[in-house]
């Protein structure tokens, strides 16, 4: 009995650990322009909204319209990195930089 109330524990131990804390996502379609923000962790916006400046150790920022996509995590070492549109990169182009302020202006919104 000992074993299944260990391996239950290891098991919910297990799911809680890749996104702690809370997960929030809404979805907005305003005259078609589709607009989804997903995230999970602490995040720590900057002063100007206008970037994401930590996020908590397995925390994440997903943030998608009709035809773009980018997602923020942190690495082992505490360094964010991005996927635009799938491509993985450790720093932004202006595409990028503008996408992650209007998920930072709506994650900003919707915490008040």
């Amino acid at each position: 009995m000992k074993k299944v109330h260990l391996l239950i524990a290891i098991i919910v131990f297990a799911l809680t650990a890749c996104h702690p804390g809370r997960r929030t996502s809404f979805t907005t379609n305003i005259n078609g322009q589709y607009t989804k923000v997903e995230y999970a962790g602490d995040i720590s916006l900057t002063g100007d909204l206008s970037a994401i400046q930590n996020i908590s150790p397995g925390g994440y920022v997903r943030y998608e319209t009709n035809d773009e996509k980018i997602v923020v995590e942190r690495d082992l070492t505490g360094d964010l990195y991005y996927r635009y549109n799938g491509e993985k990169l450790n720093t932004l182009n202006a595409d990028g930089k503008r996408l992650i302020a209007l998920a930072a202006k709506e994650i900003a919104k919707h915490n008040h």
